[in-house]
């Protein structure tokens, strides 16, 4: 348990993807162990023939074998000391800092990051995942960024329970930023709070990955909503499509890609029926 293997991606299945580490049977990454981001279809992480790295996280009496594409330490911080990042907790997300590439994975890249405060200096390890490196899509991590260089990385998430830092390399989108701040009025969340739209129907429509006719409703600097039908029973919604989701190329403004009104292919890549919001993409999953 905890050795570092390099395997083929053998099969995918819904619940994660079998590897074949030159051991008696092929292990299996569960869908959780794959990246500590939601993933919304595994395919646009993996593919048959991939080769990739994991770490064995148990071994069952039967022989049976469980991989991790999450280092053990990500994955069981209990199993090392855990750092403190309570320093990183009290930084603004706005904050820029300089960090060290320290290692480099499938997922994105772990790097090694100083804050001085009151004199002390603390230093800690964090993540950051391959979709908060660019807006464009990162197809080979080790293109964007070599062992040793420095970076510039905000922090997106410091977790003081288990020690996890999650760092992005995004730049701060001021139109986000101001819509962010608007949602936080009390009337803006009484009204969020009472017209959360019910999107339980369209689960089976994600999860069978079919292509669905929207219409273009309104336009942001990271996307675009749209609405659309669900192609069995009566009932409609509406999808966000993220900017690094409606082309397979860098899209600079939404805006310039599609009009308000205009018809566009949508899938949908993510249903949360808590709070009533959906992900779609316009790009074609890899096949």
């Amino acid at each position: 348990v905890g050795t570092k293997l390099t395997g083929i991606v053998r099969s995918i299945s819904s619940f994660g993807c079998f590897v074949d580490v030159g051991a008696d049977r092929d292990g299996l990454v569960h869908l959780s162990r794959i990246s500590d981001r939601y993933i919304g279809d595994l395919r646009e992480v993996v593919q048959p023939g991939q080769k990739v790295t994991c770490w064995v996280s148990e071994i069952t009496e039967t022989g049976k074998l469980a991989l991790s594409m999450l280092p053990l330490s990500v994955l069981h911080p209990g199993g090392t000391p855990k750092q403190d990042v309570s320093v990183f907790r009290d930084l603004s997300h706005k904050e820029w800092l300089t960090a060290v590439v320290t290692s480099i994975e499938i997922f994105g890249f772990f790097a090694d990051v100083s804050v001085t405060k009151d004199g002390k200096t603390s230093v800690a390890h964090g993540l950051v995942h391959c979709s908060e490196i660019s807006k464009k899509w990162v197809s080979d991590v080790a293109d964007e960024v070599k062992l040793g260089q420095e970076v510039k990385v905000r922090v997106r998430k410091a977790d003081g329970e288990t020690g996890r830092l999650n760092f992005t390399m995004w730049p701060l989108d001021p139109e986000a930023e101001i819509m962010k701040s608007a949602l936080t009025r009390p009337e803006v969340r009484k009204y969020k709070d009472t017209t959360v739209q019910d999107v339980s129907a369209f689960r089976d429509v994600q999860q069978s990955g079919q292509w669905l006719t929207g219409t273009v409703m309104r336009t942001a600097s990271f996307g675009a909503w749209v609405s659309v039908w669900h192609p069995i029973r009566d009932v409609s919604g509406n999808v966000l499509v993220h900017v690094t989701a409606m082309r397979d190329y860098f899209v600079e403004d939404p805006a310039q890609e599609v009009e308000i009104g205009q018809e566009v292919r949508v899938r949908i890549t993510s249903v949360d029926v808590r709070t009533g919001r959906m992900r779609g993409s316009m790009v074609e999953p890899l096949a």
